[in-house]
């Protein structure tokens, strides 16, 4: 089956209607049993599908997020393998073992069945598989499709959520490993494949961008600097995050913006343009059902729940390979950013007009914050459609509005289907 990944073809290289009926994204519901369920945002139905047994995960699983084109990314808690999974043809493809990463020194299997039951960190303390499930591998990304000999695909792993790469993912070799980048920096938050400049862009916690060309020998490593972007390569901890321009309208805003709200940043790369943008998104760490925000002291009981409040959106104009300068947009014009635990991307709703223009769609990727405390009656809850003009939210499938939130786990996450899969034969009835 011939994969094509719209993540890394030029524009002009690929058939429209094709491109058309493949970047169209769906948003991926809460699995029942072997079902998986899907809500088509072109047709407004959900459709789902039924996994064959060999092709199911084994066991409980966290769901890492997608890629293009038609898979989704798990690791299984029983043992901390990863895998890619298209739920529509119910392909499965096993990437390399995490042994092979530096974070773990070393593994305790049991004598009789040969399973792991315990990993050895990094400091040769021992972790359970279900404990290094949790922070093993964060984020992935692949350059290119997975069946093209050049594709590269990135991960963050580890405590420090450092960097690794591995080569030509798509074929099961066992041979085949994890390679550590060699850099100064952690923490790292996001990355995406700027298939342009064939160069992965990694942005980490405290703002601190770079870009890593691996197609060289040795390998080059970009640190991009910009008059808001600082220099905390420092290896000192805790480190202050870099700060860039914060859009406000009144002293109330800029009160929110910069002291009250949680914030997470996104990159977002935008295939047809090949441009290159930075999303922060700010969070109201807790919130009454009449929108007043609660002081962190009040909401101990964990009573109140979190919300998206607002967005703002910065473009990279590269001046040369480490110099950029940032611009705010106050406008994404006739595009849709997409973002969540999925790598960010851009749409153009000229092009696919069944996406709302100027607007902003995005999950709920903040696990840290829900995934371990059951107490929460909230979790994965917080998703949907921002107007980035009018500041305004609009529902994507599940309600927005605060006294129906409710938790949804594993949290809904973006999915592009395959456009070489026959959908319609494939779904169940």
């Amino acid at each position: 089956m011939a994969i094509i990944g719209a993540d890394s073809v030029p524009m002009d290289a690929i058939d429209i209607s094709r491109q058309r009926k493949s970047v169209i994204p769906w948003l991926m519901l809460q699995p029942e049993g072997t079902v998986y369920k899907f809500y088509r945002l072109a047709e407004g139905d959900v459709i789902q599908f039924e996994q064959r047994q060999q092709q199911e995960p084994d066991g409980d699983v966290y769901y890492l997020g997608s890629l293009f084109q038609g898979w989704l990314v798990y690791i299984q808690q029983k043992d901390c393998q990863v895998f890619l999974l298209n739920p529509i043809s119910g392909r499965k493809i096993k990437l390399p073992s995490v042994e092979t990463l530096p974070e773990v020194n070393g593994v305790i299997r049991n004598t009789q069945t040969g399973l792991i039951e315990t990993f050895l960190n990094y400091q040769s303390q021992p972790r359970t598989p279900q404990q290094l499930s949790k922070y093993i591998i964060r984020k992935i990304v692949l350059s290119s499709s997975l069946m093209n000999d050049d594709c590269v695909a990135m991960v963050t792993y580890g405590h420090s959520d450092l960097l690794a790469f591995c080569r030509r993912p798509g074929r099961e070799d066992s041979t085949n490993c994890w390679i550590p980048l060699d850099g100064p920096l952690r923490q790292y938050t996001q990355i995406v494949y700027h298939s342009k400049k064939k160069l992965f862009f990694a942005l980490t916690h405290f703002r601190d961008l770079e870009a890593w060309d691996l197609n060289t020998d040795p390998i080059n490593r970009f640190h991009i600097h910009n008059q808001h972007f600082g220099t905390s390569s420092s290896n000192e901890w805790p480190i202050v995050c870099n700060e860039w321009p914060i859009s406000f309208v009144d002293d109330d805003e800029l009160e929110r913006k910069s002291s009250y709200c949680w914030d997470s940043d996104y990159l977002v790369y935008d295939h047809q343009s090949h441009e290159l943008f930075i999303v922060t998104r700010y969070i109201a760490p807790a919130i009454d059902q009449d929108g007043t925000l609660i002081l962190p002291e009040d909401n101990l009981d964990d009573q109140f729940p979190y919300q998206t409040l607002t967005f703002d959106v910065f473009k990279l104009d590269f001046i040369n390979h480490d110099h950029v300068e940032l611009q705010y947009n106050s406008s994404l014009g006739n595009r849709a950013f997409f973002i969540g635990s999925n790598t960010g991307f851009a749409l153009s709703t000229t092009q696919f007009p069944e996406l709302k223009p100027n607007s902003i769609y995005f999950t709920d990727d903040l696990t840290w914050a829900y995934r371990h405390r059951e107490n929460l009656k909230c979790g994965g809850h917080d998703l949907g459609i921002y107007d980035y003009k009018e500041g305004s939210f609009s529902s994507c499938y599940y309600p927005i509005d605060l006294d129906k939130i409710q938790r949804i786990l594993p949290a809904p996450i973006w999915f592009t289907p395959d456009p070489d899969v026959d959908v319609d034969a494939e779904c169940l009835a």
